[in-house]
């Protein structure tokens, strides 16, 4: 059992005092004492996801704002991404989605609506590092091979792993939609290119041929929780954890696995290297379970 308290927050008093109306928290990452977290708001103008941080405290955490948006949608989106994970060079990482009405703008470097950006944590300037996505709710970067992970929601039969491989050109890579995807439209129809590479853009390494609710993803290499180099996978729509053994380079998956969990769907994943435990987001139940190796 888990003795968890109640931590007091001034998130809901930051809302209104900055004139918005509280719609949720995406995700929360802690770094170097200090505790950001990403939040979908509302005012006249629509429907925002501003990152907001405090410093590390099991009493109270009084948030301050840490990066606008500055972009709205008229109505509101569970395409949002918002994600959030470390990175390097004093830097965080944040996804955000596309919303339908803006699809079309995750092709234009002049918005952020699908994009994965980089935040510089003292100056708050932020980079565009990729972009053609539609809603990244898994996201990990892998220092040593310096490759950014995201696993994001496509239409139905879309869901994608995408790798980008960081280089010191700074070219940003282009994932390809709302161009190319492998999935379709759910009421049957289909406007999207199928291949991604002979149109200019990256092909996934991996596309879930039936949706599984693709959300966080996570990347263990030489630990002791599996052998190998390993991508872990939650799912919500297919109530899993897909564990996909891969090779060094990341070319290619050597082998697929899958535990499921009845009438679950799994938000999230977290790795304890210490405990070597996989601590689980259950959202039916509402529950943290516990996944340890036998």
């Amino acid at each position: 059992k888990l003795e968890q308290k109640e931590i007091k927050t001034n998130i809901k008093r930051l809302a209104l005092e900055n004139n918005f109306e509280f719609f949720g928290v995406r995700d929360i990452l802690y770094d170097q004492n200090k505790i950001y977290i990403s939040m979908i708001l509302k005012n006249s103008k629509g429907f925002t996801m501003n990152i907001y941080e405090a410093d590390y405290n099991l009493e109270n955490l009084e948030f301050n704002i840490f990066f606008e948006k500055k972009e709205f949608t008229k109505k509101y989106t569970i395409q949002s991404g918002g994600r959030l994970e470390k990175y390097n060079d004093n830097k965080i990482l944040f996804s955000l989605g596309a919303a339908e009405s803006l699809k079309d703008k995750a092709q234009d470097i002049n918005y952020l609506e699908g994009k994965i950006i980089s935040i510089d944590k003292s100056t708050k300037e932020f980079e565009i590092l990729s972009l053609g996505h539609r809603n990244q709710q898994g996201l990990f970067f892998d220092e040593d091979n310096k490759i950014i992970i995201n696993s994001e929601h496509g239409p139905k039969g879309g869901d994608e792993i995408n790798l980008n491989f960081l280089n010191s050109n700074k070219d940003i890579s282009n994932f390809g939609w709302p161009i190319s995807s492998y999935g379709i439209e759910y009421d049957g129809t289909d406007p999207y290119k199928k291949s991604h590479e002979k149109f200019g853009f990256i092909e996934p390494f991996k596309n879930f041929s039936e949706s599984i609710g693709i959300s966080e993803i996570i990347y263990l290499k030489n630990d002791n929780f599996l052998n190998g180099n390993n991508l872990i996978i939650s799912s919500l729509r297919a109530s899993s954890i897909y564990l996909l053994s891969i090779d060094e380079n990341f070319s290619q998956i050597l082998n697929e696995d899958r535990i499921f969990f009845s009438n679950q769907r799994i938000r999230d994943i977290e790795y304890d290297r210490n405990l070597n435990l996989i601590f689980i987001i259950f959202e039916v139940t509402p529950s943290i379970g516990v996944l340890s190796l036998n």
